[in-house]
């Protein structure tokens, strides 16, 4: 189910699977009025969906050997294996027209990247051993590595918004700078955080997990938007 915030509808079917059909739909994206997933299908293979929240359209864009989408402005891209036992590449269309786009440079190598996100300027992406976090904007001489995981870390659930990049750590949600490449802790512990388009909304416990319900405390959230944040102070070196 998927509610568009910009019309009075209420929640509408996007996508249902045939019990025949193996896997899960795999990683909704939602940006400007469009839903992009992957989907298994009857084969084995999987498809990648663009779906008009506006329309209510659902367009197959590609089948093959894929994994899950990943939208960067007004690009959806995926990783792709062409042939049996070759490396994968990625590949990429408009999400306006579904046309296939070419992607920087400095993107097309990194299709073993664990995650990858971007809003069309800022591109970011995970080791495939998720313990570090590259960044590239086209007005830097390259790619840079933003942040490492901490002994007994991961970096992962990457979420961008203007600046701040923030990902999910191993005992706290942790945000870094571009403008600065400095970073710092969002939550106390344990949490998580989306992003839409200038916003961030970061929750987390209030009081720590227990597998005890009657113990389980509630949830705190709140909103930054990063447009308005000053930039963190530079790491000491």
């Amino acid at each position: 189910m998927q509610l568009d915030s910009t019309a009075t509808d209420g929640p509408f079917l996007v996508g249902r699977h045939e019990k025949t059909v193996p896997g899960p739909f795999l990683f909704l994206q939602l940006r400007e009025g469009k839903a992009a997933w992957t989907e298994g299908v009857p084969d084995g293979r999987q498809a990648v969906h663009l779906f008009d929240l506006r329309s209510r359209k659902d367009s197959v864009l590609r089948t093959g050997n894929l994994s899950p989408v990943f939208l960067a402005g007004d690009v959806l891209g995926w990783r792709e294996e062409e042939k049996p036992d070759a490396p994968p590449v990625l590949k990429a269309v408009s999400v306006r027209t579904g046309e296939p786009v070419q992607l920087p440079p400095a993107i097309t190598g990194i299709a073993d990247a664990a995650h990858i996100t971007g809003d069309g300027r800022t591109w970011t992406w995970v080791s495939p051993d998720y313990q570090a976090l590259h960044a590239w904007r086209p007005e830097w001489p390259g790619p840079a590595v933003v942040a490492r995981a901490g002994d007994g870390e991961h970096i992962d659930q990457v979420e961008l918004a203007g600046d701040i990049v923030t990902w999910l750590g191993g005992k706290a949600v942790w945000a870094a700078d571009l403008r600065t490449h400095s970073r710092t802790t969002l939550t106390p512990e344990y949490g998580g955080v989306v992003a839409s388009g200038d916003a961030l909304l970061a929750t987390y416990l209030t009081a720590g997990y227990s597998k005890d319900p009657a113990k389980q405390a509630g949830n705190t959230s709140y909103v930054l938007r990063a447009s308005e944040l000053p930039p963190l102070l530079p790491c000491a070196s």
